[in-house]
């Protein structure tokens, strides 16, 4: 908002500010500023209305600074002007933060009697359980929350100016402004009532407090917003009491906590007869359920009877803060059940601790009870056994030495029928699988190796099969001994350090393998024995579920057999299954120099597609096998150059083919 205010006359308030000196040195001059300005409040904006006085946003020339002023409403009456001017002056007297600040009491030529207030920005209450009213779920109980914080408020409000003997008689959500940053202030103070003489000093305050009481709304006519109004305020001629304002606030926490009003009446008459007969609604029963402790205090504050509410509102406050903190308030009846349950609430950690403590405590005592129990059984059970054994032990010597002279000899023929029955490298068609004839050659191996436990033979066998396994700790335990300087052993050493060599499972992982594959390539050079490698790699297909990445073992593999070519031009595609190879120097994609351990360098992987690009396979036979082996293999890609005529013409007969120029 724009203000006219001359910035020499800001300059020169700002210089009276500042400006410090002696009492006897002022220029008085200088306040002749303020009785300059005929108009102290400028820039009228009204931002609301009632029966009685009207609300406006003005600025302060004084003070520089939005103000809220209130004015009569017109064609007032005197009552109205008593009112008006009661209620300014009585707000003055108290100085709460959640109680409105009045700055100032005057007379306006145009506009009649006023008084300035503190200007706060925010919403009132009742605007904000409309749009609370409106939200759903989880929000809505966060929000009713924050609202019993608001009312907490509201309550010390009221406590502090009935501390006061003053009552406010017109309390309403409409009555309370919910400020922006948490400012909770309670307003319009126009129906309250002096219970009895303030406590002030002099004797013009003696004379204004005769005022405050005489200046009173003691008409006999009902005056109070209906819903709100206690019994009392809806009957002429009754005592109006700190209770009726704690009704009051009773309605006002029932709203909170349901978010709807109690009174079912669709008049005004019908409202104020349910408030005379106490016929309000149970909270539970509304659309919100809430806890027995918060409608325990709702009611108690709703009573009809003034002596039945509570005494004072700090006695509802700690009955709330009581309720927050999962402790009985005195609304409601407490129980042995009913305090052990908010024990536990409150308590939640410390009681599940205690209860996990207690079994724990029980399980142990049962298990120690049950395993004594079953020691002394077994004590007369071993006591009986040993009189039998005196009997029995000639009897197991003998025979036992009758045993082990028939099982020496058992072994060792069940030695030579494993050894000759069970050779990982004697075919690569195993009647079971690799992984099981290689478990009972190593099952021969260890009975070979306890009556040979140093026979280098053994050993080195030991660390072929333990290799195929992927053992590859126990491989090189079983080959430092002798043969440290073996392709094998130089293997494992390149590939891992001492402490990573990898623990057992079924398989290493698929990095571990490559790595190995690597270093078979690296430490011999592409000549490991086709044999070993065969196996190695049987093995590790057999046992593996899944291949994935295993585009890098065949890698590993292609650049063993092609030491020339660059391994750039390997592309597979595991989305599309398809696989391109680039190089005029790949020449091998199928072992079969030694026939009885041919296999397919890219075994292991799901190929669709082969586009070959610039590759010269010598023979077509090694293309052939790779169709033949590689059942998910649909298409083939080949640059005409690179094949002669007939050599097409036979693939096209195997396989999809298409031919690039």
């Amino acid at each position: 908002m724009a203000h006219n205010v001359n910035f020499e006359e800001k300059i020169k308030l700002y210089d009276i500010a500042m400006f410090t000196t002696r009492e006897n040195d002022l220029d008085e001059s200088n306040f002749l500023l303020f009785e300059e300005k005929h108009n102290r409040y400028c820039h009228r904006e009204i931002i609301g209305s009632g029966m009685m006085k009207q609300i406006s946003r003005v600025y302060d020339n004084f003070t520089c600074r939005d103000v809220a002023i209130a004015h009569v409403n017109e064609n007032f009456s005197g009552n109205t002007l008593d009112s008006f001017l009661h209620e300014a002056r009585l707000v003055a007297h108290l100085d709460h933060p959640n109680i409105v600040t009045i700055y100032d009491i005057g007379h306006d030529p145009e506009q009649g009697p006023y008084f300035t207030m503190d200007l706060k920005s925010g919403t009132s209450l009742d605007r904000l359980l409309r749009k609370v009213n409106k939200e759903s779920g989880a929000l809505v109980q966060a929000q009713r929350l924050y609202m019993l914080e608001i009312f907490l408020k509201i309550c010390d409000a009221v406590s502090y100016a009935h501390s006061h003997d003053i009552i406010h008689l017109d309390l309403k959500p409409g009555n309370i402004q919910v400020g922006d940053h948490g400012e909770v202030i309670v307003f319009d103070w126009g129906l309250a009532k002096v219970l009895k003489k303030l406590e002030l000093s002099d004797v013009a305050d003696e004379r204004y407090n005769e005022n405050l009481v005489i200046n009173q709304n003691n008409s006999n006519s009902i005056s109070g917003t209906p819903g709100y109004m206690a019994p009392e305020q809806c009957l002429l001629n009754e005592e109006k009491t700190k209770q009726t304002d704690i009704y009051a606030l009773g309605i006002i926490l029932y709203e909170i906590s349901t978010l709807k009003p109690p009174f079912t009446g669709s008049s005004l008459k019908t409202v104020l007869q349910e408030t005379i007969d106490g016929t309000i609604i149970s909270p539970p029963s509304k659309e919100f359920t809430i806890s027995d402790s918060l409608e325990a205090i709702i009611m108690k504050a709703v009573q009809r009877e003034p002596s039945k509410r509570f005494s004072s509102v700090d006695e509802l406050i700690d009955d709330l803060r009581k309720y927050k903190q999962g402790y009985t308030t005195s609304s409601e009846k407490s129980g042995f059940f009913k305090e052990l349950k908010r024990f536990v609430l409150r308590n939640t950690t410390i009681c599940l601790i205690v209860v996990l403590s207690l079994i724990t405590i029980t399980i142990t005592t049962s298990l120690y009870v049950s395993h004594l129990a079953e020691s002394r059984k077994a004590e007369n059970h071993a006591r009986m056994a040993a009189e039998t054994a005196r009997y029995e032990t000639e009897k197991t010597l003998r025979l036992l030495r009758e045993e082990t002279a028939s099982r020496e000899f058992m072994r060792d023929r069940y030695l030579d029928d494993l050894s000759s029955q069970y050779k990982v490298f004697g075919t690569t068609n195993y009647t079971v699988s690799l992984r099981h004839t290689l478990n009972k050659e190593l099952m021969a191996n260890r009975y070979a190796l306890e009556k040979k436990p140093d026979n280098n033979d053994l050993l080195r066998a030991k660390g072929h099969l333990m290799f195929i396994r992927q053992s590859y700790l126990e491989a090189k335990q079983a080959l430092s001994k002798y043969h440290k300087d073996f392709y094998l052993y130089q293997i494992i050493q390149g590939a891992f350090s001492t402490d990573s060599i990898p623990k057992k499972s079924l398989h290493v992982s698929i990095n571990d393998f490559i790595s190995i594959i690597r270093q078979i390539r690296l430490q011999t050079n592409g000549h490991m024995p086709p044999a070993m490698l065969n196996r190695t790699l049987m093995y590790d297909l057999e046992v593996r579920k899944d291949l994935t990445g295993y585009e890098q073992v065949v890698k590993e593999l292609l650049k063993s057999f092609n030491p020339n070519w660059d391994d750039k031009g390997f592309e597979y595609n595991s989305q599309t299954k398809v696989l391109k190879l680039i190089g005029p120097k790949l020449n091998v994609l199928y072992y079969d120099k030694v026939p009885a351990e041919s296999f397919s360098l890219l075994r292991g992987l799901e190929i669709k597609k082969i586009i070959l690009s610039h590759v010269l396979i010598a023979d077509e036979s090694q293309i052939i096998q790779l169709i033949n082996e590689n059942s998910t293999l649909e298409e083939l890609e080949l640059f005409k150059s690179q094949y002669s005529a007939a050599v097409l013409s036979t693939l096209k007969s195997k396989i999809n083919l298409s031919v690039k120029h």
